[in-house]
């Protein structure tokens, strides 16, 4: 019932978030029945995490910010954050857009409550730290630490190919299921990631919005690592 309820509003806030950015109803309903009828997002909301529940709370902090509610796209982002580490990457992202527009105001109002839930949240995490020579708890509690713990940065130039043909056949894999076990298929997987590319290059030039785009970028370059 959790899943089911956390993936209906990531589609219904998905759908919001593309009229933002300017696209007709049609096109929003169409992307959204697309998101509904995707082979690979059907199968994790089999699985009861925390995925589906942070992606809707990126839609709505970003819906929120493209409509000019700074505070309260702020108050969403901060429980983004509190629902997985790497919602922090909304901060860099909205400092980038600030830096671009150069409303300082409202960049301001939107990291009110972001900063300190980020701050709060580090304080105790870093407090009630578990020590254990559990990999699986180093994962789960450090990721910084485990992933240094893990010789990480020496395995970087075998991370970062493996990772990112990983994001390139999970993006192929939302369109078809399966798509990457053959040739052809993972060719077709390098096809979808480049449109996908060309319409957030496509979005920031129709709209000025940059803060999403941005946000997706730091957080493929995250996931690579």
């Amino acid at each position: 019932l959790y899943q089911a309820l956390v993936l209906v509003a990531f589609i219904a806030l998905s759908g919001l978030l593309f009229r933002s950015f300017r696209f007709s109803p049609l096109e929003s309903a169409a992307l959204c029945a697309f998101l509904a009828l995707s082979p690979w997002i059907i199968y994790w909301a089999s699985v009861p995490f925390s995925d589906y529940l942070f992606a809707a709370l990126v839609a709505g902090a970003f819906l929120l910010f493209n409509r000019r509610l700074f505070l309260a796209a702020g108050i969403v982002a901060a429980a983004a954050c509190l629902t997985k580490s790497v919602g922090f990457l909304i901060v860099p992202a909205v400092l980038i857009g600030g830096l671009r527009s150069r409303d300082r105001r409202s960049v301001g109002v939107f990291l009110a409550p972001v900063l300190p839930a980020i701050a709060g949240w580090t304080l105790w995490a870093n407090a009630h730290r578990t020590a254990s020579d559990q990999p699986i708890l180093w994962y789960y509690t450090d990721y910084i630490g485990a992933f240094l713990k893990n010789d990480g940065l020496h395995a970087l130039p075998d991370i970062i190919p493996h990772n990112l043909m990983s994001i390139i056949t999970a993006s192929g894999s939302v369109v078809i299921h399966n798509l990457p076990d053959s040739m052809p298929g993972r060719f077709l997987c390098i096809l979808v990631v480049a449109a996908m590319v060309t319409g957030a290059v496509r979005i920031v030039k129709q709209t000025g919005l940059i803060e999403y785009p941005i946000f997706c970028l730091l957080l493929a370059l995250t996931l690579s690592v």
